[in-house]
C-alpha cells in the first residue's frame, strides 16, 4: 500500500416504533444515525484511501401496511441524509410499494391474487464497480436513479396447483433507457416469469 491506514470505527443507533389501527393498518417509524470514523474506501482513481474525519448518515423510514380481506398493501419510504463530502453514497429517497388484491371465486374453488410491485430511488452518484479489482469505487461522472421499476404479477391457485406469472420491469424502455443502478451496468429489460407449484398428497 502507498498509504498507512489507521483503525476505523463504526457506530450505529436506531429507534423503532409501531402502531396498529383496528388490526387493519400498521404504521411504523424508524430513525437511525450512523457514524463512520475514518472509513477506508476506493477513490475515483481506484486507489484505496482513508477519509480524514467522520462520515455521518441519518436515516428515516416510514413503513405502512394495510391488510383487509381482499386488499393488501405495503409501503416502505426511506430518507437518507449524508454529511457534506462524505465518501458514502446513498440515494436521498427510496420508495418500495407492493399492492395486491386477494379474491376467491367460483365458490371459493379458485384463489386469485393480482398485484403490482414498484421501486423508485432518487438520482445520485452511485459507486462504480471495477471487475479487475472486484471493488466498488466512488465516481462523480454518472448519475443513476430517478427511475421507477414496475412489475405487475398474477397468482392463481386451484386446489393443489398454483400458477404464478410476473411481468418483471414491464415499463422497460417506456420511460427512457436510464434504468441503471450501478454505472455501466443496466438493470434487466422486461422479462416474463412463470412459476408452477403442484402439491401431491
Amino acid at each position: 500500500w502507498v498509504n498507512d491506514f489507521y483503525s476505523s470505527t463504526q457506530t450505529n443507533f436506531s429507534l423503532r416504533g409501531w402502531k396498529t389501527i383496528n388490526n387493519i393498518v400498521v404504521i411504523g417509524l424508524v430513525g437511525g444515525f450512523h457514524n463512520y470514523n475514518m472509513p477506508i474506501y476506493f477513490d475515483e482513481n481506484k486507489i484505496p484511501v482513508q477519509f480524514p474525519g467522520s462520515a455521518n448518515a441519518v436515516l428515516g423510514q416510514l413503513l405502512l401496511s394495510v391488510k383487509t380481506k381482499k386488499f393488501k398493501s405495503s409501503t416502505n419510504f426511506t430518507y437518507n441524509k449524508l454529511s457534506f463530502g462524505s465518501p458514502i453514497r446513498l440515494p436521498e429517497f427510496i420508495v418500495r410499494e407492493s399492492v395486491y388484491g386477494d379474491f376467491c371465486i367460483f365458490k371459493k374453488a379458485l384463489q386469485l391474487q393480482v398485484g403490482l410491485d414498484a421501486t423508485y430511488f432518487s438520482a445520485y452518484f452511485a459507486d462504480a464497480y471495477n471487475p479487475n479489482l472486484a471493488q466498488f469505487y466512488i465516481q462523480n461522472s454518472n448519475v443513476v436513479g430517478n427511475y421507477i421499476f414496475l412489475s405487475p404479477w398474477l397468482s392463481i391457485k386451484i386446489k393443489p396447483v398454483r400458477v404464478f406469472v410476473k411481468a418483471d420491469h414491464l415499463n422497460a424502455g417506456m420511460m427512457g433507457r436510464n434504468y441503471i443502478i450501478i454505472p455501466h451496468y443496466p438493470q434487466n429489460d422486461f422479462v416474463l416469469k412463470f412459476g408452477l407449484a403442484w402439491v401431491f398428497n
